[in-house]
């Protein structure tokens, strides 16, 4: 039986920042990973490039042995009033493969929704608490960003890169939006702060779902320093048990192989950094086989999902605004993440996209309803470049409050090529979020016609935002959470759960900063129980 310090499940970006923080200070690390350990970039651009849909997993082949969601699978068995919609990978270096890189940090009030606008739930840490992390999380992931940029949270120290160049789509809207107001709000246009190196950039406009040239963090980087310093990475190879011994503490994780070998491992400390759905699903498939509730004393492993709710909504501008050109977003309108109509609906925020209206098929509809209308030859391209050129995609996220009805379950009925259960998932919206919705919907048109837009088309349908949150909660009761303010949980002293499943609340920014910012505090505690003992 093999005997690690620590063993890790999952080497997205917080099994790969651990494990590399962890082996650093020289102690001998596992992580193993469910999905493959595919790094050949041009492969799986050839893939994205040959599929004439282009669609979120173009790139990225379906494993049955460790299936996932995405478009035209059945991985998720929807059981609630509303589709889970969102989306995850499962590979080597996980979802940051594909993702925009955009990393804005939570704002002190978002650890205090209770307290401050009676709605969720308080973090049982606080912004300070995690601003050092933030720190550090930012140095580790390349941030780039600028300290003139303040969202509402204390600034940060020096960044990697200054802000990103913003788009000719940026700066016309920002100028059509200069010294209005939105609900009494003044409306600012700002550029991201997002892990990306702009000396890489070569302006593809497809950061999702895959960068042609690595210009955005990936978690693979983390996961190759860790390598190199002597952590062992095994892909392919599925947690399917976390082994309980008599003393409460985990004593195995027991593992499949994509060739249906059963394997263990042994291990000091474990950590779950699988995923906020592959996660609950493990530890619920341990409480089966004699062992009852695995860090689920408190009946919360698995409730309380969340996403970002997501309102887009297109039009066409009336001018030439360089769509199709530079990373998918380069800025954003924060003005709304916090104001004093949280305490009954969500708060939000507005990414401005430079990728035209590929969400919908573009531009293989508009050739086609240009083909059907005999337009050929020059008339054609001409109509293509002036067409593609002005349009305008706006994407607004809100809150969703905590719901231990929303919640991801096993399924009875749907096992995957290694015989593991599907997750079934119980999910709907709440009226809260549904309320932001409503006023991203106000706030899309009010910019439309700021910017003498035409064709304006509010998407009638909510949709998810692929930042799955929830399942796993941390927080000071052991009866109403799962791990405490150190994402240790209550009922195993030696078991952690490091993901976006820890979060109470989901805020509206972009999850990855923080899971990146607490995955190295965890680590920092962790590193000082080895060393103590």
């Amino acid at each position: 039986m093999e005997m690690f310090d620590v063993v890790i499940v999952g080497a997205g970006v917080a099994g790969a920042l651990i494990a590399d923080a962890l082996v650093e200070k020289k102690h001998k690390v596992l992580v193993l990973e469910a999905g493959p350990e595919n790094q050949n970039r041009g492969q799986l651009l050839e893939r994205y490039y040959s599929d004439p849909n282009k669609g979120s997993a173009s790139p990225y082949p379906n494993h049955p042995e460790a299936p996932k969601p995405g478009r035209g699978r059945d991985y998720y068995v929807q059981k609630g009033k509303a589709a889970f919609a969102s989306f995850y990978e499962r590979r080597v270096g996980g979802t940051t493969w594909h993702w925009q890189g955009l990393t804005p940090r939570f704002m002190p009030s978002d650890f205090r929704m209770l307290s401050q606008y009676g709605v969720g739930i308080d973090w049982p840490i606080s912004y300070e608490d995690l601003e050092p992390w933030y720190l550090a999380a930012e140095h580790q992931l390349g941030v780039a960003g600028d300290n003139s940029i303040d969202f509402g949270s204390p600034r940060s120290g020096d960044y990697a890169y200054p802000s990103q160049a913003q788009s000719l789509l940026d700066l016309e809207m920002g100028k059509a939006l200069k010294g209005h107001k939105f609900r009494n709000v003044e409306v600012e246009v700002k550029p991201h702060r997002a892990a990306r190196n702009p000396n890489v950039c070569q302006g593809s406009s497809s950061c999702m779902p895959i960068c042609p040239t690595g210009a955005k963090y990936e978690a693979v980087v983390h996961v190759n320093k860790a390598r190199n310093k002597g952590a062992v990475i095994r892909a392919q190879s599925v947690a399917n048990r976390v082994a309980i011994g008599d003393n409460g503490l985990v004593s195995k994780i027991h593992y499949k192989t994509w060739d249906g070998q059963e394997h263990t491992v042994e291990g000091k400390y474990f950590v779950l950094a699988a995923h906020a759905i592959e996660i609950p699903k493990l530890l619920l498939m341990s409480s089966m086989d004699g062992q009852r509730n695995v860090a689920n004393s408190s009946d919360q492993v698995g409730r309380n999902l969340m996403d970002h709710p997501l309102q887009v909504s297109v039009a066409s501008a009336s001018q030439n605004i360089g769509a199709y050109r530079g990373p998918q977003s380069t800025s954003v309108i924060m003005t709304f993440r916090d104001k004093p109509t949280r305490k009954t609906e969500g708060g939000f925020r507005v990414e401005i996209f430079n990728a035209g209206h590929e969400l919908f098929g573009a531009p293989n509809q508009a050739i086609r309803r240009m083909i059907e209308s005999n337009l050929i030859g020059k008339d054609l391209q001409k109509a293509i470049r002036d067409s593609a050129s002005k349009e305008l995609l706006l994407v607004g996220e809100t809150e969703q409050l905590p719901d231990p009805e929303n919640r991801v379950t096993l399924s009875t009925e749907h096992r995957d090529a290694l015989n593991l259960p599907h997750p079934e998932i119980y999910y709907s919206h709440d009226p809260y979020s549904l309320r932001g919705i409503e006023t991203l919907k106000q706030f899309h048109q009010f910019m439309f016609e700021k910017m003498q837009a035409t064709n304006i088309f509010h998407v009638p349908r909510v949709l998810g935002s692929g930042h799955i949150m929830g399942t796993t909660r941390m927080g000071n009761d052991p009866k109403t959470s799962v791990v405490d303010a150190n994402l240790q949980c209550h009922d195993h002293q030696n078991l952690f759960i490091a993901s976006s499943g820890v979060f109470p609340t989901g805020a509206t920014a972009n999850p990855t900063l923080t899971i990146a910012a607490l995955s190295l505090r965890l680590a920092n505690y962790v590193n000082n129980r080895l060393k103590t003992g």
